[in-house]
């Protein structure tokens, strides 16, 4: 009998191969997905770009971006959700750390805060803008608080 062949390898092995290995070397751990979507956001994983649909899958190096009007949600496997509003960036981690982690990552050129939902209780992240106009501003009354600092802190 003589079996066909493919290349050097018979039909009948590659058939087999096909069917015992499929989506092998393109697995996609997911640590993250997409719970809502409102107008237009993109998803750069390696060097490929496309546009998010609800429910997509996420894994830890890509990246979320919302564009003007587009708005997201990225939900974590340890029900971490993060709010990406518009012109926002989210590199997405691996989903195992702690909900302030992962929502620190939020990219929000100009903004001072960003909403993060971590289970049932509402955290506020401060963006570094935020965070800087604070200690500002407490160490500009701390500066400003008046009164001759010359003389002992004590009554005499």
């Amino acid at each position: 009998m003589k079996l066909r062949t493919a290349g050097k390898l018979p039909l009948h092995v590659l058939i087999l191969l096909a069917v015992a290995l499929p989506g092998t070397g393109t697995a996609l751990e997911s640590s993250a997905f997409i719970q809502s979507l409102s107008g237009t956001c993109m998803l750069s994983r390696g060097e490929t770009v496309e546009t998010v649909t609800l429910g997509m899958p996420l894994a830890q190096g890509d990246i979320v971006t919302c564009t003007e009007g587009g708005e997201a949600t990225v939900v974590y496997n340890n029900d971490c959700a993060v709010q990406m509003p518009a012109e926002s960036q989210l590199p997405i981690g691996a989903g195992d750390e702690p909900c302030e982690v992962l929502a620190a990552a939020l990219i929000i050129p100009g903004a001072a805060a960003a909403s993060v939902l971590a289970g049932n209780t509402g955290l506020i992240v401060l963006g570094s803008l935020g965070a800087a106009a604070a200690v500002g501003g407490i160490l500009f009354a701390v500066s400003n608080s008046g009164g001759d600092d010359t003389g002992p802190i004590s009554p005499q």
